[in-house]
């Protein structure tokens, strides 16, 4: 494990973890680090024997201002699979046991690393690659009496459900109605059109947005690239400008904006239900130079932004759906 995984690892739960702090009768760790090594195998057996490995395995130990980590990692590559994979091991261990999957990796490794809990963490990252920024992450600790988990996922994700009621003064209807007025179909192509209007209008110079669809059968999945100031609008300068300028760019580099959506329509007693999932990355203004991985996440310096834009975004669909215009 390399000195840049410990400078990288240590940047980012400064972002994520609630500080920790240790205190000064706490264990010595690190006399007993070849013992944690050896109990990183130990760790995986159970894992698998538990059903847990088919989805997460164990990436390393590591002792950080004297507490130690546990790093788990996923088998997956794909940050949706990650995803997917990670909330459908939550639901199958979580069906029949009053105590929770983070409860259970945490108190597992406690017991057999065998650490004190006030100086345990049990970290998850989609990526351990040190040129990408993590897009998942899970921290799991124990804090003020209680075993505490810290979570972010690149994504802003927002719901909103819609009635015959939202119609106001306009003729009533029964669910049922309304629901086959605003079926699925109907849904996602007023979306789609929108925002394709939306992203295509008025574009940045030298701009030429687009969106490409991939699914919407089930799932209403598109992302649209080439976008310019659309969400790290011109209140983001001081953040942007600062944060570019420590990767050693001008402050004018940020060019270019990448949307991924991830849209579910559900069925509701009193309508319909659309659950809106909002991904965000920026990178150069010059095309050849933001290749494949060389875009980053806004997860990190820029969510706030993308949370507010998800909120627009979700007001704005709702009225597109209903009334036609946003």
């Amino acid at each position: 494990m390399g000195i840049e995984f410990v400078f990288r690892k240590m940047a980012v739960c400064a972002l994520l973890f609630a500080p920790l702090v240790v205190s000064a009768q706490s264990e010595d760790l690190e006399k007993d680090l070849p013992f944690f090594k050896q109990q990183e195998s130990t760790y995986q057996r159970w894992l698998d024997q538990a059903g847990l490995g088919q989805v997460l395995r164990v990436h390393g130990t590591q002792i950080e201002q004297n507490r130690l980590s546990l790093y788990l990692g996923f088998r997956y590559q794909n940050l949706d699979s990650i995803q997917a994979g990670w909330e459908s091991l939550k639901k199958a261990f979580e069906a029949n046991r009053p105590m929770s999957l983070e409860r259970e990796l945490f108190g597992k490794m406690l017991h057999f690393m065998e650490v004190p809990q006030e100086q345990a963490a049990v970290q998850l990252y989609d990526t351990y690659d040190v040129t990408r920024a993590p897009l998942f992450f899970r921290g799991i600790y124990f804090d003020g009496g209680t075993v505490k988990v810290d979570e972010s996922d690149a994504r802003a994700d927002r719901k909103i459900t819609l009635s015959p009621a939202k119609l106001g003064g306009m003729k009533k209807m029964s669910a049922a109605t309304f629901r086959a007025k605003y079926d699925k179909a109907k849904v996602y192509s007023s979306i789609l059109a929108y925002l394709n209007e939306r992203y295509t209008k008025d574009p940045c110079a030298n701009r030429e947005p687009e969106l490409t669809i991939y699914e919407e059968d089930n799932l209403l999945r598109f992302r649209v690239t080439d976008l310019c100031r659309e969400v790290l609008t011109d209140a983001a300068n001081p953040t942007l400008c600062a944060l570019v300028d420590r990767l050693g760019y001008p402050c004018n580099w940020v060019r270019r904006e990448k949307l991924d959506y991830t849209i579910a329509y559900q069925p509701h007693p009193d309508g319909f239900v659309l659950h809106i999932q909002v991904e965000g990355s920026y990178g150069s203004g010059r095309l050849k130079e933001v290749p494949r991985g060389a875009y980053y996440s806004m997860e990190l310096e820029f969510k706030p932004y993308l949370e507010e834009y998800a909120d627009k975004i979700t007001a704005a669909l709702g009225r597109v759906i209903l009334y036609g215009k946003p």
